[in-house]
């Protein structure tokens, strides 16, 4: 089954009107969120409003950047057309329902109703998340057997400050959940190989049974340190290690199978869903 070149370039021009609405419509959500702010007098709703306005300005900004790089990857496309396969047109597919379950059949943006400003009650999706669940990205299929075991780096080794993995620090903030283990917003801070991808890239490890552990890549390990193959450390078993505090981990007998037994299998695959930098621009 393949896409032809009238659907690519239908889906384009769609994008295209789709970016145009969504500006209009965010701007006016953030421009009535003013007024309301404007002609109320309760200091706790004000600070609402300010919150979701802040939140419809994330939304923009990173709707609007991802459907530039959409744009424009579509225009690459018609420019060096060539046949698509079924992965490719699945693909597509995953983006015109995202496009679908964005927008109502007038090209509206969809938004939570007003009562959620009047009741002060502050939306708590996590867009980018949201985002990242309708993607389907690349995927590494490993051989069996491989990633059982977890190691783990302090985040405070990155210290070259020319580097992805500093710039990523930075931009992201240096952050710890309540066992030391470095979190970008849901996910774990974790270094592979380049096998899977590039600093910033949010990844979905899956197990063997299925659960999937979502990380974001912190730091590439060094294929040239002995045992380290494509897949990972340790000949392989090593696939992931986990960026962790180095202050409160370091010269303790703490590991990372001791807060997550359950992560102790081996990884079936790997799936690439694209990078911090462009999806949070």
């Amino acid at each position: 089954m393949y896409l032809g070149l009238s659907e690519i370039l239908r889906l384009k021009g769609r994008l295209s009107d789709v970016k145009t609405r969504l500006k209009d419509t965010l701007n006016g959500v953030a421009s009535e969120l003013i007024d309301v702010n404007n002609n109320i007098r309760s200091e706790s709703l004000v600070a609402s409003n300010r919150n979701i306005q802040e939140r419809v300005d994330v939304l923009r900004n990173t709707l609007d950047s991802n459907l530039d790089v959409l744009v424009n990857f579509l225009e690459t496309q018609i420019n060096s057309y060539q046949s698509t396969n079924d992965t490719t047109k699945d693909s597509l597919d995953n983006l015109l329902n995202l496009i679908n379950s964005t927008f109502d059949g007038n090209g509206n943006v969809i938004v939570a109703p007003t009562a959620a400003v009047l009741s002060n009650t502050i939306p708590s999706t996590n867009g980018i998340e949201d985002y990242l669940d309708t993607v389907s990205g690349s995927i590494v299929t490993l051989p069996d057997g491989l990633g059982r075991s977890h190691t783990y780096m302090g985040w405070q080794l990155i210290t070259s400050k020319s580097s992805t993995q500093y710039k990523l620090k930075e931009a992201a903030g240096m952050n710890f959940d309540e066992n030391g283990f470095g979190k970008i917003g849901d996910r774990y801070v974790v270094a592979t190989t380049t096998t899977y991808g590039n600093v910033g890239d949010y990844i979905d490890v899956v197990q063997k049974d299925g659960t999937v552990i979502k990380g974001i890549i912190g730091d590439i390990k060094n294929q040239n340190d002995a045992g380290c193959n494509k897949w990972g450390h340790d000949n392989g078993q090593s696939v992931i290690e986990f960026v962790v505090d180095k202050d409160s981990w370091y010269r303790t007998s703490k590991t990372v199978d001791s807060f997550h037994p359950e992560w102790k299998q081996s990884v079936a695959q790997i799936e690439n869903k694209g990078n911090y930098f462009d999806l949070n621009q």
